[in-house]
């Protein structure tokens, strides 16, 4: 089964005190990717979804998927792995995740835009994904901004 991963960052205005860019999400990404490349996969698996570890920064954490869809860490919600979200739509019918995979496996990296309904102010956003493939365990992460 091939593996790919997802980092999330989640940007909520005010909960931190800067706008993050596209080049801190790009990094914190970076980041993420050596971890998995240096940890190996169990290891970073564990770690993106320990809420108490690095790649879980208040808004800023890490999910990851395979290629199938299947949720394999999550560093917000733990309880969502195992179960397939390849069919979940953003709130204008966009197939977030299926999209997020055909950039890793098509482009290597690049953005995805969608539109998601932010948990506590229960209002419709616009997020920002990064999408980065790992080669050695053909991965991909994402990071995303309101």
């Amino acid at each position: 089964m091939k593996f790919l991963s997802v980092v999330f960052l989640s940007f909520i205005v005010s909960s931190l005190s800067h706008a993050t860019t596209k080049e801190e999400m790009v990094d914190f990404v970076n980041s993420a990717k050596e971890f998995a490349v240096s940890a190996g996969k169990e290891s970073a698996l564990a770690e993106f979804s320990n809420k108490s570890g690095k790649f879980v920064q208040g808004e800023l954490y890490i999910f990851a998927y395979d290629f199938s869809g299947k949720v394999v860490a999550h560093g917000a919600k733990p309880a969502l792995v195992g179960r397939n979200l390849m069919a979940i739509k953003d709130t204008n019918g966009l197939q977030l995740i299926k999209e997020m995979v055909n950039v890793a496996a098509n482009d290597g990296s690049g953005y995805v835009t969608y539109s998601w309904e932010h948990p506590q102010k229960k209002k419709v956003m616009t997020k920002i994904g990064y999408v980065t493939k790992v080669r050695s365990y053909d991965h991909f992460w994402c990071m995303t901004k309101q």
